[in-house]
């Protein structure tokens, strides 16, 4: 048993290590560390409906093997067979993942887990500000399309992601990594480590990232302030106090100040362009780009032009929607929208309810940092088209097959932590 349980905890913490790396490990051997990951992954899914299927999960697959048969028929109605083949990788691959995860993390020591990724992590955001402070990439090229003060173009930092906006995402996960390692050990060297990390997007100057993670923080933070008291007094203090942070933050944002440092005066005028949707040429665009994908829902609203159709990728591609939101509405039409949003809910309400069951405050801990993942990449997800990468995408298969992933009990919980060690 201890061997079994060791070996699924270097299985998935490879896969993690991989995923918020990918484009180092793809610099060497030809691709050989991405075939290694699919192929684990893979495994795991069918792992997972050949010996995890339980009565309390039945809808979940059915949802799922339900919107796959949209998908491929869909596609066979309406798209080219490299789409379809884009399709059939992006939507139901994507989704496999999440039992992958699910199967490898009900089956791993999830703090050790979360311990290598945060030390690893660390180095990445190490890493982002020499790549923005020496203004060079360590792997990779990439275009600097941020103009600031008329005349300056910005660096944006990048690491071993396929873009910044990818890497701010996973700069975002290191963060809420590293709060759940404080709400573990209650060492307040995390909770810097927390913050270091969320600043570090601002390397990357991509505002989505930083306020979904802002927001996921926020979450948690809550989420464990209920967890270890259930007060009203201190519950309502606990929401006077966001209410207060909100306010001053709104505050800011509407501020001018500056502090003389150009990258710090930069950072700050990044910040309040948040909630500059008339001015900001970024959010402007956006608007546009929104209007765009209304508009091709509105061509067919019941079952959308056809998946994959929009992306970041190839020839193929029609045009971004800028919103993974909007890319599934106006992709899937009402019908698939509604499947693809129906199984993402049912596997958090269902992590909900095992939250609500459970009595041991370690399982608790576990279920805030995959909740809050999801929290992160959902709303991240609202105003950038992000799902459609795969490494978003396993940051968000690590939240929700973490909700549906657990031990049975407190017994097993202690028993399966025993047999892995400290």
């Amino acid at each position: 048993m201890k061997v079994k349980i060791l070996k699924k905890n270097l299985i998935v913490t490879a896969l993690c290590l991989y995923f918020i790396s990918k484009l180092l490990w793809d610099s060497f051997l030809f691709g050989i560390f991405e075939a290694i990951s699919l192929l684990l992954i893979c495994y795991a899914f069918f792992l997972y409906f050949y010996r995890e299927i339980k009565k309390e999960n039945i809808l979940i697959i059915t949802v799922f093997l339900v919107f796959s048969g949209y998908i491929l028929l869909d596609c066979f109605l309406k798209c080219s067979l490299q789409v379809t083949f884009r399709a059939v990788y992006e939507y139901i691959f994507y989704f496999s993942m999440i039992f992958a995860m699910g199967y490898y993390l009900g089956k791993c020591n999830i703090e050790r887990l979360v311990r290598k990724i945060h030390a690893f992590g660390l180095i990445i955001a190490v890493l982002s500000w020499y790549e923005y402070l020496s203004k060079s990439y360590l792997i990779g090229s990439f275009e600097n399309v941020i103009l600031y003060s008329d005349t300056t173009y910005t660096f944006r930092s990048a690491v071993f992601s396929r873009s910044y906006l990818s890497h701010g995402m996973v700069l975002g996960f290191i963060s809420l990594c590293a709060y759940y390692m404080y709400l573990k050990t209650n060492k307040k060297k995390y909770i810097v480590s927390s913050f270091f990390c969320w600043a570090s997007i601002l390397t990357t100057s991509s505002r989505g990232p930083l306020v979904a993670t802002f927001i996921a923080l926020i979450s948690a933070y809550v989420m464990n302030q209920y967890r270890i008291s259930k007060k009203l007094y201190r519950r309502v203090l606990i929401w006077i106090a966001i209410f207060g942070v909100v306010l001053v933050g709104f505050g800011f944002l509407k501020t001018s100040f500056t502090v003389g440092v150009g990258t710090i005066d930069y950072f700050l005028y990044r910040m309040r362009q948040i909630i500059n949707w008339t001015g900001d040429a970024g959010n402007v665009g956006r608007l546009g780009i929104w209007k765009k994908a209304i508009d091709w829902f509105k061509t067919d609203i019941l079952f959308g032009i056809g998946p994959s159709k929009t992306g970041s990728w190839g020839e193929a591609s029609i045009g971004v929607t800028e919103s993974g939101v909007l890319k599934h509405l106006c992709e899937l039409g009402l019908l698939g929208f509604s499947i693809y949003y129906s199984f993402i809910y049912l596997i958090v309400k269902k992590g909900i309810n095992k939250y609500k069951m459970k009595e041991f405050g370690e399982e608790k801990i576990e279920f805030i940092l995959f909740f809050s993942v999801v929290i992160c990449v959902f709303i991240n997800n609202i105003t950038l088209q992000s799902s459609e990468e795969i490494m978003v995408s396993f940051i968000y298969s690590f939240g929700l097959g973490g909700l549906i992933s657990g031990h049975k009990n407190k017994s097993e919980y202690i028993k399966n932590t025993v047999e892995m060690g400290p």
